[in-house]
C-alpha cells in the first residue's frame, strides 16, 4: 500500500453537485505511468483500476489518461468496480477540505460506527 499526498483544491462545475481536483488528477497520471514504467512493477494498462468518489472526477481523469494514450485504464465509481479484480487500484478521493454540504457519508466513505 502506498498514500501519495498531493496538495490540491477541490472544485466543482456551477450546474454540477459533483466534485474534482485537477491537481490530484494530475497525481493519479503520474502515479499510473511510474508503475506501468517500473521496472520492479510487471503490470500492465488492463491490471489498473483508478476509483474516484466523485462522477465530474471521474470524466476529468478519463480524459487525461487518455490524452496520455492510456485507454485501457479503468475509471469509474466504487460501484463500477464491483465484481471485478485488478492487481493495482488508485484511489481519488477528491476532497481536499471539509464541505459542509458533502458529508463522509454523502461521498461514499464509511464512517465509525456511533459508540453506545
Amino acid at each position: 500500500m502506498l498514500f501519495y499526498g498531493c496538495l490540491g483544491e477541490d472544485m466543482a462545475e456551477i450546474d454540477s453537485p459533483s466534485y474534482y481536483n485537477p491537481v490530484e488528477a494530475s497525481a493519479v497520471v503520474e502515479v499510473v505511468e511510474r508503475m506501468l514504467n517500473s521496472k520492479d512493477i510487471d503490470i500492465g494498462t488492463g491490471e489498473i483500476g483508478v476509483i474516484a468518489a466523485f462522477r465530474s472526477q471521474v470524466l476529468k481523469l478519463r480524459k487525461r489518461l487518455r490524452e496520455r494514450g492510456l485507454n485501457a485504464i479503468s475509471v469509474g465509481q466504487v460501484h463500477d468496480f464491483q465484481g471485478q479484480e485488478m492487481k493495482a487500484i488508485v484511489i481519488s478521493n477528491v476532497l481536499a477540505r471539509p464541505h459542509p454540504h458533502a458529508s463522509a457519508r454523502s461521498a461514499g466513505y464509511s464512517t465509525p460506527a456511533a459508540s453506545t
